[in-house]
């Protein structure tokens, strides 16, 4: 599988609600216990790189990194990194377009697992062309050099500190 700009792998329903509810669950309990990416670069309420290293041997962390390495299913694919992206009214609003080609430039196949989410309609800005529904649940691939931003809810649907939205990022380059 060769990603091009406007290829999209889209899975529902991919994990079961247990292993869901588990992820989720150990994602606020690493955010409340101060597992936070305190970069400048990196959004308000993001888990530092490395998420997954952080999880590895945990039954169902490690169905999640299988069943996502399994629905990319590329030889060539090599696991770079990993993080959780939380969302609420304390998440900046200005949406910056960015993607995730290295530091050196090597392409790159991105997989958002959205475990959680409120407001899917609230998804996926593609390149200012199109939005992928964030929907619980899902797993969408995608090639990462592609500019994207996800959506931040207005205030109005974001009145306390609860989350509304955790994607999990996992990244790969081509290791050629």
């Amino acid at each position: 599988m060769i990603l091009d700009d406007h290829e999209y792998i889209i899975c529902d329903d991919f994990l079961s609600e247990k292993d869901r509810q588990l992820v989720w669950d150990d994602v606020l309990m690493l955010i409340d216990s101060g597992y936070v990416n305190h970069s400048d670069l990196a959004p308000k309420i993001q888990t530092p790189l490395g998420l997954y290293e952080q999880v590895k041997g945990v039954d169902y962390w490690d169905n999640l990194y299988n069943k996502v390495c399994n629905t990319i299913d590329e030889k060539h694919a090599v696991y770079h990194t990993s993080w959780a992206y939380l969302t609420n009214k304390h998440s900046s609003k200005d949406n910056l377009m960015h993607n995730h080609t290295g530091e050196d430039r090597r392409a790159s196949i991105s997989a958002v697992y959205y475990v959680h989410s409120e407001y899917s309609e609230y998804g996926l800005n593609i390149e200012n062309k199109f939005i992928i529904p964030s929907i619980q649940n899902r797993l969408l691939v995608f090639n990462g050099d592609v500019d994207h931003a996800p959506l931040v809810p207005p205030d109005v649907l974001m009145e306390t500190d609860r989350y509304v939205r955790c994607s999990i990022v996992f990244d790969f380059y081509f290791g050629y």
